[in-house]
């Protein structure tokens, strides 16, 4: 790993000897507060004192390495900028503002600024700096020289030494004096970052965590630093992804945001409330509707105010459902349990079968692996609200077998789709994909919609038995011709229709709307979006009868505020699989799927798929296992893991019980 050196010179110009005694208070209180790393308070000394003498060069200075440190990269720039227009060639101001430019990837200006202080003082720090730099671009060669120049002016600082062995290494495996390019090596990256996604998916974090520190090896990332904090956060190893997380600040800018929730949200595990509380706080202050960081803001508040709550928490269990007159029937060695739980003040822990499990302390939503013994399982749900009210729950779920070479008496009925095919109209699917948003203006071009559409569609058409119709990069015009025509479409009905949309979603936070971007869509003009809002009432007067829709965007949480009702009173059971597709497709079906909330969601890396993408397709491709059928609740299941999480639930006029069915050839 190469490592990037900070370096805080404390006093390195000469202040005005004569300046006021109150300012220079006021600074020292601001030193003080630093050494504490109370930041906020810090920075109010710090500004205090620059008040009362706005020559007071250390002030901007130390001021501006506060902001740096909170990700304020605009404000720390200012106050750079202030001393080097009182003081030009100040060197350790230009190495300072070269810092901010790296963190922002800037890394041309960067070099620039650790020139110039260069030029003013030679310093081993500086020349590392700029190695770093360099070697963000992919001048390995230069990176190399000025490693080599640190190297020389103090052959005792180790963080050079570790630099300059680990870029020697990387240069030997080049073959035939290839030049590593800055695009190679980033692809590299990539697809360490990319495996170590897919590990966290599957729930292997260690996996993760060698891949996100092979990245890290070859090129520090405030990305690949969250990224690995945040399986560690999963895997309970808190204090390490406390470290993580404050690395990751060093470099992040736009998105940081999540990184301060998330360090909040361990400090949470660590019980350091106070400090949480900031992480979260300040997470608001970039984004005042930021969802998760409110949530977790109140339950901390929750947590630390007088007990005055004396209700117990309420346990809901979304997965396995228990339904009236019918026991839970598995075959399956593990099975996953989802449920929430919630409370007014807040939740603060849940056990399942003794065993702690990851909780989301804002909303209560928890989910954890049980392993199953053959016969009755009897499995506990215990939940905790910050004053310590307690709730339990059990659900008894029966682990059967099928006995070896006997036919005759199985203890499970063994689905089969014979006979559902007479049962099931025809099925439709509608695949929209847009990452090419060249015809607009103001948004980025995306990695991987047309083609997660492009394999789905493959899937559904050689094994499931679907008419697909792909869109691939459509105008408003298209997509609102495009419905138009299934809105005149004759339906059958048991006639089943797929939607699946991937591209740019857009959220308006004056109007709480969110907004699905087209092709030729302008930032500026919202008459060329189109809204979730009215894209749900088109679908929802769509005739056909079961309707199930996948939504790949960012904020395709506002698709539909309505969350899944309580099922009907029968469930698959002993019953045959005709008998049960026969009953629940009597009830009309308008349910969703998003790929996140109202937040930003992966595209993935390209020549991939997105997050969702790829679980979609892995759920397809268990071909509904031995039943050779696929419900709603086999997609939220895979889903779990996922980060974000996905939202789903109904819309219109859904019917309680109702399901979509995927049968396979």
């Amino acid at each position: 790993m190469h490592k990037f050196i900070l370096i805080i010179y404390l006093l390195f110009s000469v202040s005005k000897t004569f300046a006021q005694t109150t300012a220079q208070e006021w600074y020292r209180a601001g030193v003080s507060a630093r050494s504490t790393q109370d930041t906020e308070a810090a920075i109010r000394c710090f500004t205090q004192a620059i008040q009362l003498n706005s020559t007071l060069i250390d002030a901007y200075y130390q001021r501006g390495w506060c902001y740096t440190n909170m990700g304020n990269y605009a404000r720390a720039l200012s106050d750079f900028n202030t001393i080097l227009r009182i003081s030009p060639k100040d060197a350790a101001t230009l190495n300072s503002r070269g810092v901010v430019h790296q963190y922002l990837t800037n890394y041309n200006m960067a070099i620039q600024d650790y020139k110039a202080s260069l030029e003013v003082q030679e310093d081993a720090h500086g020349y590392n700096n700029l190695g770093t730099a360099y070697e963000h671009l992919g001048e390995l060669q230069k990176a190399r020289e000025a490693y080599q120049k640190a190297n020389a002016l103090d052959p005792d600082l180790t963080e050079v030494g570790s630099n300059l062995a680990r870029l020697n290494t990387q240069l030997k495996k080049t073959s035939n004096n290839e030049k590593v390019t800055g695009e190679a090596l980033r692809r590299t990256v990539e697809e360490y970052l990319s495996i170590g996604g897919d590990a966290v998916d599957e729930g292997d974090y260690d996996y993760a965590i060698t891949q996100y520190t092979k990245a890290l090896e070859l090129m520090p990332d405030g990305k690949a630093f969250s990224d690995r904090g945040w399986a560690k956060y999963l895997a309970g190893r808190y204090e390490e992804a406390l470290d993580d997380f404050s690395k990751a600040m060093i470099f992040l800018e736009a998105k940081n945001k999540w990184t301060f929730n998330y360090r909040g949200m361990t400090y949470q595990k660590l019980g350091k409330y106070e400090n949480a509380a900031q992480d979260f706080e300040t997470a608001l202050r970039i984004d005042p509707e930021f969802t998760s960081a409110k949530q977790n803001l109140l339950w901390i508040q929750n947590k630390l105010a007088p007990k005055t709550d004396g209700k117990p928490p309420v346990i809901n269990i979304i997965s396995p459902q228990e339904m009236r007159g019918f026991e839970i029937v598995r075959a399956e060695e593990t099975i996953t349990v989802v449920g929430q739980a919630l409370d007014e003040s807040g939740i603060d822990k849940v056990y399942i079968n003794n065993t702690i499990c990851q909780v989301n302390n804002g909303t209560g939503e928890f989910s954890a692996s049980v392993k199953l013994v053959t016969g009755n399982n009897k499995i506990t749900i215990v939940a905790y609200d910050t004053k310590n009210n307690k709730s339990e729950k059990v659900v008894t779920v029966n682990k059967k077998t099928v006995a070896a070479n006997n036919t005759n008496t199985p203890t499970v009925t063994q689905r089969t789709t014979s006979g559902i095919n007479e049962i099931i109209g025809t099925n439709y699917a509608l695949l929209i994909g847009i990452d090419d948003y060249t015809a607009g203006q103001g948004w980025n071009n995306l990695n991987n919609p047309v083609k997660d559409i492009n394999a789905i569609g493959e899937e559904l058409t050689s094994n499931y038995n679907f008419n697909v119709d792909k869109l691939i990069n459509p105008t408003l015009k298209e997509v609102n011709a495009k419905l138009k025509e299934y809105l005149q479409k004759p339906y059958k009905p048991n006639d089943q229709l797929f939607i699946f949309w991937a591209g740019h979603g857009h959220y308006d936070t004056l109007y709480k709307e969110g907004y699905i971007v087209l092709k030729d869509t302008d930032k500026d003009d919202e008459s060329t979006y189109i809204s979730q809002t009215i894209l749900r009432n088109k679908i929802s007067n769509i005739g056909c009868n079961h309707t199930f829709v996948m939504l790949d965007v960012c904020f395709g949480g506002a698709f539909s505020p309505v969350p899944i009702k309580r099922g009907s009173d029968y469930a698959l059971g002993n019953i045959s699989v005709e008998e049960f597709v026969a009953k629940k497709i009597k009830h009309k079906t308008r349910k969703f799927i998003t790929s996140g909330g109202l937040e930003y969601v992966s595209d993935g890396v390209a020549g991939r798929h997105s997050p969702f993408a790829r679980k979609v397709l892995e759920t397809l491709r268990t071909y509904g296992g031995k039943d050779n059928l696929l419900l709603i609740e086999d997609f939220t299941e895979n889903f779990n893991g996922l980060s974000p999480k996905i939202c789903y639930g109904e819309f219109a006029d859904d019917g309680a019980g109702s399901d979509f069915f995927f049968i396979a050839k």
